[in-house]
């Protein structure tokens, strides 16, 4: 019981919910633009420098007024998905790939949760591995030097 107990306390990894097929279920222009707030919010930058980091990390300039237009509810144009990279990293988070992802079924993950799911394939594969092994090894006959060493 107290492993179970343990259990509890522990943060497993998140499974994300499946996709909707639902009609018009991914049209998410308003909540890209909510997403675009609120990691902004988050940002130890305001919008300028937020923008002026986005100018350098993308090689073309983006400005406040850009942000501004991207991000306002009423506003026509919407951000380029190629400058999404560049704001997530100017912004300090991944905010907006994290919604973007669970909106699809999907979840992000970050070097250090892609090294220990690396770190977990291989302890299957050796677990695995070491499985064959018992198994052909039971099909073989006694090796010589074992039923010497058992006299």
């Amino acid at each position: 019981m107290d492993f179970l107990r343990l259990l509890d306390r522990i943060e497993l990894v998140a499974v994300p919910e499946a996709p909707s097929q639902a009609p018009a279920s991914h049209d998410i222009d308003q909540q890209l633009r909510r997403w675009l707030n609120e990691a902004i919010e988050r940002s130890p930058l305001d919008r300028a420098e937020i923008a002026e980091a986005m100018t350098a990390l993308a090689g073309r300039p983006v400005t406040k007024p850009m942000l501004d237009t991207w991000t306002g509810s009423a506003r026509p144009n919407r951000m380029p998905a190629d400058l999404l990279p560049a704001f997530c990293i100017a912004a300090g988070t991944n905010h907006v790939m994290e919604r973007l992802a669970a909106d699809i079924g999907a979840r992000l993950s970050d070097t250090q949760e892609a090294r220990l799911a690396r770190l977990g394939q291989w302890a299957l594969l050796i677990a695995y591995g070491q499985d064959e092994q018992r198994r052909i090894a039971s099909s073989l006959p006694p090796l010589p030097l074992l039923q010497e060493a058992a006299r």
